[in-house]
């Protein structure tokens, strides 16, 4: 399989972000919430809504 330069800078950035955090999950976790929380204006509500 071909390296993939996307996938590769994913994964920097993932390795990247955990050390940042001691590669600590919970820590992560609650990192990647603060940040949904910051920019919730750019996420995706993906829940039903009725239909009118």
């Amino acid at each position: 399989m071909k390296n993939d330069p996307i996938v590769e800078k994913i994964r920097s950035f993932r390795a990247a972000h955990a050390a940042k955090h001691g590669n600590d999950l919970d820590r992560i976790f609650k990192a990647i919430k603060q940040s949904e929380r910051k920019h919730a204006n750019r996420l995706v509500n993906r829940e039903a809504t009725p239909l009118s």
